[in-house]
């Protein structure tokens, strides 16, 4: 699946949450949830691990 994906953040995070023994099938549904997510594995593919943590840990 990440590899098929070829970096598209979305992809991978449909991909991810679409394995319903972890997500469930509300969570994948809900834009509150999914935006976040896609955003924070954009930020990570951009930027890179280190930078996308302290980002996190700073509240940014």
């Amino acid at each position: 699946m990440i590899t098929e994906a070829d970096g598209d953040s979305h992809q991978i995070a449909r991909g991810l949450m679409a394995i319903r023994e972890i997500f469930g099938s509300d969570l994948p549904a809900d834009p509150r949830f999914t935006g976040p997510v896609i955003e924070a594995l954009d930020r990570l593919f951009e930027s890179g691990v280190k930078a996308t943590v302290a980002a996190a840990a700073h509240g940014r």
